[in-house]
């Protein structure tokens, strides 16, 4: 009998793997919070230039406007239903006038 060669083997290719790339991130730098302004039409408080008090001076109609915004927080607080409204009114006008004068 005759001497049988070995069958050749047969080459297989390998597959290519594709590289996955991430790409980078950039960093960003924070900004810094812009200081806010007052609104260019209202002129509620305004420091004294030379009072000896050391209150803050306001005008009349601010000054009524803070009482009532007071009074209602005094009145929502307890119960509105509760109380008088004078009451409120008039605490609400002493803690104004603890902190604010009114400009002449």
């Amino acid at each position: 009998m005759a001497a049988e060669s070995p069958a050749p083997k047969k080459k297989v290719a390998k597959k290519k793997t594709a590289k996955k790339t991430v790409p980078k991130k950039k960093v960003v730098a924070k900004k810094k919070a812009a200081a806010k302004k007052a609104a260019p039409g209202k002129k509620v408080a305004t420091k004294a230039p030379a009072a000896s008090s050391g209150k803050l001076q306001i005008t009349a109609a601010a000054r009524m406007e803070l009482i009532s915004k007071g009074a209602y927080h005094i009145s929502m607080k307890r119960h509105p239903c509760e109380g008088n409204m004078e009451g409120d009114w008039m605490a609400a006008e002493a803690v104004i006038d603890m902190l604010f004068e009114v400009e002449s």
